[in-house]
Order: C-alpha cells, then sequence, then structure tokens
C-alpha cells in the first residue's frame, strides 16, 4: 500500500472519550462503502511510561525503595532526569507481603518503609499516576 506523506490524519478525542466507543470510516480513493470499525476507546495513548529501575534493600530496619521516572516529554533526552510529561510528579507504591497490604502515594521517585512487622517474600509495586491514567506497573519481589 503507498501512502503519500501529510495525507494521513489523527483522530483526536477528548479524555472524557475513555470507556467509550468510537466508530471510524475511511476515506479515500475507492472507499465510498467502506465499513465502519468501531473500537472501545482505552486511553492507553494517555497512560505514562511504567517507571524502569525499581531496586530495593534493607538499610538500618528500614527498606529503601527506589525507581527512575520515564516521560512522554523526554523520549529523547540524554541522561536519566527527564522532564515530567504530567502536571505533577506522583506515584503509587504498593508493598504485599504474606499478611500485609501497605499502600503509599509519594511525590518523588523513592521511599523509605520501616520495617516494623514487615517479614518474609514481600513484592513491591509502583506505578506512576498520570493525569488521566496510571501507568503499567513495575514490580520486584524480595525476601525481608
Amino acid at each position: 500500500m503507498l501512502i503519500q506523506p501529510g495525507t494521513l490524519q489523527e483522530v483526536v478525542l477528548p479524555p472524557s472519550a475513555i470507556g467509550t466507543t468510537v466508530s471510524i470510516r475511511p476515506r479515500g480513493l475507492a472507499d465510498d462503502n467502506a465499513p465502519a470499525i468501531e473500537r472501545v476507546v482505552t486511553g492507553e495513548a494517555m497512560r505514562p511510561p511504567a517507571p524502569v529501575d525499581l531496586h530495593a534493600e534493607m538499610q538500618d530496619g528500614t527498606l529503601s525503595v527506589a525507581w527512575t521516572r520515564r516521560s512522554r516529554s523526554g523520549w529523547d533526552w540524554p541522561g536519566d532526569d527527564v522532564p515530567l510529561g504530567e502536571a505533577r510528579e506522583r506515584y503509587r507504591v504498593t508493598l504485599q507481603g504474606f499478611e500485609t497490604t501497605m499502600t503509599f502515594e509519594v511525590a518523588e521517585p523513592h521511599l523509605a518503609i520501616p520495617s516494623d512487622g514487615i517479614s518474609g517474600m514481600v513484592t513491591v509495586t509502583v506505578v506512576q499516576l498520570g493525569d488521566f491514567a496510571e501507568s503499567r506497573p513495575v514490580s520486584l519481589s524480595l525476601e525481608i
């Protein structure tokens, strides 16, 4: 198929369209009777990218968790300090163990959790909270 530069058009939808069904019909040569295609708007393109480099370690009775932020605004940015692509930086950190689940919201890419009462195998999960959606999760399991 030959597509000429400048002939494709982006379908722009507002955030309120998430969860609704849209119907799109192609327009071009010989497309007069083309069937419409229906899709549910998931908002996938509005998710911030998932954090990376999640690591955790015990230090003096405290579980220190840290990760690296990623951003749609910094794909070509050199180094680790990419510009924030959301109105503000927010993360949800979940610590899930054998008998305990703890959830924290933080504004920086790190968290220190006192390990009182936490022991055994735990899973740490981090998502970035974007303006319209949350990122996919990144998880790490470790023994405390």
